[in-house]
């Protein structure tokens, strides 16, 4: 029986990962901040985390998803916000 010299390579797979959601995040000029799923990304995923930086500044934040992967809060990895008065008028709309 002959022996066939055989050379062996490995081949990368692409790479794959859960897609999370992504967030259109804005306020308004009463300080009413609205947070509506991106266009093209209904029934995703999401995670957001809403925090004040100071007495005008606001962040949002998108955070892990139960996928694991991180929303984007208009395109980016979190967004801040400016708003009227010392903080939100209390009114969040999803």
């Amino acid at each position: 029986m002959r022996r066939k010299n055989r050379q062996f390579c490995i081949e990368q797979l692409e790479a794959r990962q859960m897609m999370a959601g992504d967030v259109a995040a804005s306020v308004d000029r009463a300080g009413n901040l609205f947070l509506t799923e991106a266009v093209g990304q209904a029934g995703g995923d999401n995670g957001v985390l809403i925090s004040q930086i100071d007495n005008t500044h606001i962040r949002v934040e998108g955070t892990a998803s139960n996928g694991g992967a991180k929303s984007l809060i208009n395109g980016a990895a979190f967004k801040d916000f400016t708003v009227v008065g010392h903080d939100l008028n209390g009114h969040v709309y999803i």
